[in-house]
């Protein structure tokens, strides 16, 4: 299940909203926003005008001191210019972190040298030195080895402290995160503890996304006792786990998931994305509860992050929710559909039965929502008798919407399988 966090929880989170929609004919489920973990967009509106426009002015008012600037090549110096420029504007978190991705695997080991020189040069303001800073992790982040020069985490400390929140200071903050030192990162926490303006609660979790390893983790599950609940499970859900113990997994299932003192109470769509980050038994049963009880988008989302989990053991631990008979049809649809998206590795049996039952929903199924999901369904089982009830969807069914989607469907289906 490993992928980049951002990006992975984007994608179970707007899955689950497609794959929800078929609880609809049992149960309404409750409207929730959007998740702001492992990829969504996280609004992160700029500082105010004048902070902005004293930012431009320092900008363009270039290095200081009576030196001359040294010479400078490559992309770093332009990389930098245009992050510089994003800082001042509205842009969003989520255009941020791509715009940082975007910057970086574009260096070269010379620019990543001089990006780290632009780091400690006093000559560079400290706005420029903390953007810098931001390319070095993006840099980090593809997987090389890059060091912050201690002048520029001293940057990152004070504009952390003094920027605007959102803006330029969540921006030091994500920087110091991934940089600074286990103090800081406990800092940050503590500051979005105590924090009552829930957009910068939003952003301080944000910037805590970046931190490495596990040290924050502890201060994380703590927040989920406080009033910052919310942004706990956000900044849960976007970490990194990769690098965790099996023990530190299980510590954040357990207070995750539905305790004691909520029995029978299933973890919201929040709590299973962050859930759906861990690998490990006890992450692992909260997800196939909330398939079985959770809301229409918990439901949704819980599967497909047991779907999409590399060990074969966790698609086949939701597999056998399709002999449980309690499980109603709804429910048995979402399993369905969430094991469709990555079959591979299922027994035969397992996959005759989706077969079966994608096939069955294409031809009979009354709702037109069930039959378009159904016919994407079928075109991933790949030959097959759903994939014959797919074809003939294409040509035959009563509804306009359904005969156009198989057919995209069966053409994404045709273009897979083709040599």
């Amino acid at each position: 299940m490993r992928r980049a966090p951002l990006l992975a929880a984007l994608a179970l989170c707007a899955s689950a909203a497609a794959l929800a929609a078929g609880l609809r004919r049992s149960e309404t489920p409750p409207h929730l926003p959007a998740p702001a973990g492992r990829g969504a967009a996280v609004d992160a509106p700029a500082a105010p005008a004048t902070e902005r426009a004293a930012g431009r002015r320092e900008l363009a008012a270039g290095p200081t001191g009576d030196a001359p600037a040294p010479a400078e090549s490559g992309r770093a110096p332009d990389a930098l210019a245009e992050l510089a420029a994003l800082l001042d504007s509205q842009a969003s978190a989520h255009a941020w972190d791509r715009a940082v991705r975007a910057s970086s695997r574009a260096l070269d080991g010379r620019d990543v040298a001089a990006l780290t020189g632009l780091c400690a040069d006093a000559r560079r303001t400290p706005r420029e030195r903390v953007v810098a800073l931001e390319l070095l992790r993006g840099v980090a982040e593809r997987g090389d080895e890059v060091a912050a020069p201690p002048g520029a985490l001293l940057d990152a400390r004070l504009l952390a402290a003094r920027g605007a929140f959102p803006g330029p200071g969540a921006v030091a903050a994500r920087a110091l995160a991934r940089f600074g030192s286990s103090a800081d990162r406990i800092a940050i926490a503590d500051r979005l503890a105590l924090e009552p303006d829930a957009r910068v609660r939003r952003a301080l979790a944000w910037a805590l996304a970046a931190s490495p390893g596990e040290d924050v983790v502890p201060a994380a599950v703590a927040l989920l006792e406080g009033g910052a609940r919310s942004e706990a499970l956000v900044l849960l859900a976007t970490l990194d786990a990769s690098s965790w113990s099996p023990a530190t997994r299980d510590e954040v299932a357990r207070a995750v998931a539905p305790g004691p003192a909520t029995p029978g109470a299933p973890p919201d769509a929040r709590a299973v994305a962050a859930l759906a980050s861990l690998d490990g038994p006890a992450s692992r049963a909260a997800l196939l509860a909330a398939v079985r009880e959770g809301p229409g988008d918990a439901a949704a989302a819980a599967a497909i992050g047991l779907a999409r989990d590399d060990d074969p053991g966790a698609r086949q631990q939701l597999a056998s929710l399709l002999g449980d008979e309690p499980l109603d049809p709804a429910r048995r649809r979402l399993v369905v559909d969430a094991l469709a998206r990555r079959a591979d590795g299922l027994p035969e049996a397992v996959r005759a039965t989706l077969q079966q039952d994608v096939a069955a929903r294409l031809r009979a199924d009354v709702d037109p929502g069930a039959r378009r999901a159904a016919a994407w369904s079928a075109a991933r089982l790949g030959p097959g008798d759903a994939l014959r009830a797919l074809e003939h969807a294409a040509g035959n069914d009563r509804d306009p919407s359904v005969r156009r989607a198989a057919s995209r469907a069966l053409a994404t289906a045709r273009r897979d399988t083709s040599p």
